[in-house]
């Protein structure tokens, strides 16, 4: 599934044999805080509850089961495990860990920063035109 909204947008899906449903909010980041770059910055719940509270129900109902605290931090750990383990040395295995992410980082970014534009419009005529893109009656703001 897939919100978007003003400034904002999410995707979720399930996961663990739909076990768990993962969902991945992009939002915004809080003024006056350093930016660390980082996939892995923690976010707390009140203010994720609060920059989505003018969102739909369904964004609303699924937000209210998020636990309290820090919560959605990524964590490439697993792909850093792999490389330690392919590896003699940590020299080794750091350079190889860094050549598998980097290149996907890359991608990743520049993808987000395409799509970030497209799904965190305003509403207005930009926004009309993207979600008739959407729908099919245009060139999709995905690709």
């Amino acid at each position: 599934m897939r919100w978007m909204g003003p400034g904002g947008h999410i995707m979720a899906y399930p996961i663990k044999n739909n076990k768990v449903y993962n969902m991945v909010l992009i939002h915004p980041q809080k003024p006056n805080v350093e930016h660390t770059g980082s996939w892995t910055n923690k976010g707390d719940r009140k203010e994720m509850i609060e920059f989505y509270k003018r969102w739909n129900d369904a964004v609303r109902d699924l937000l209210s089961y998020v636990p309290e605290g820090d919560i959605m931090p990524l964590k490439p750990s697993k792909m850093l495990t792999v490389s330690l383990s392919l590896a003699d040395d940590g020299s080794t295995a750091l350079g190889l860990y860094e050549v598998i992410r980097k290149s996907r980082g890359e991608a990743v970014q520049n993808s987000a920063a395409t799509t970030r534009t497209a799904l965190h419009l305003p509403y207005g005529p930009e926004q009309e035109k993207r979600d008739k893109a959407i729908t099919g009656t245009g060139p999709n703001p995905d690709l």
